[in-house]
């Protein structure tokens, strides 16, 4: 949807280093919490309101944000990038991606850029660092961070595009 990239290939606007959390909607928070908490071990970091739970798997401040609304299995995405903020945006907006600038997004996070997913139109945050969640890495069954995110899209081409012109990744698999 008229993105250009960068004028050189191997240098993407953006360099995401991690997957850092999605979001998930739900009309049943404390059932969905529950199921994180005792099937997964994930630790609960912050309750703002009955209807918003933010977890972690170790160190980052959140990796899971639960949140009450429309089901919706990968409302929201945010990844840590490698370099300043400011750099990125200013690479982003030379690519010719709309990119807004948000000041304390939500807890942990102290500023990040909020740019749309192509085609899903999922708000997808870019942020340096999280603040640490105070919860020690544990040797258990808990996983120790989140390591991919399923995308079920019409337009794969222009996903592919995005994420790997715009945000940097190398593509691993695609199923179907």
């Amino acid at each position: 949807e008229g993105m250009t990239t960068s004028t050189d290939p191997a240098q993407p606007p953006v360099s995401v280093s991690k997957l850092a959390f999605y979001e998930v909607r739900t009309g049943d928070v404390d059932g969905l919490l529950t199921y994180y908490e005792n099937a997964l071990g994930l630790v609960l970091v912050d309750r703002p309101s009955p209807g918003t739970a933010y977890l972690t798997t170790g160190t980052d401040h959140h990796c899971v944000v639960i949140q009450e609304g429309s089901p919706n299995g990968r409302a929201r995405l945010g990844f840590e990038i490698a370099g300043p903020l400011d750099d990125a945006a200013e690479r982003l907006r030379e690519a010719g991606m709309a990119e807004e600038r948000q000041s304390d997004p939500e807890p942990g996070i102290e500023s990040a850029l909020v740019l749309a997913e192509p085609e899903t139109r999922t708000p997808v945050a870019l942020f340096e660092r999280q603040e640490p969640s105070g919860v020690a890495n544990a040797i258990s069954l808990r996983p120790t961070k989140l390591g991919h995110i399923a995308s079920y899209v019409s337009d794969l081409e222009a996903s592919q595009r995005f994420y790997l012109d715009v945000l940097g990744f190398r593509w691993s698999d695609t199923i179907g």
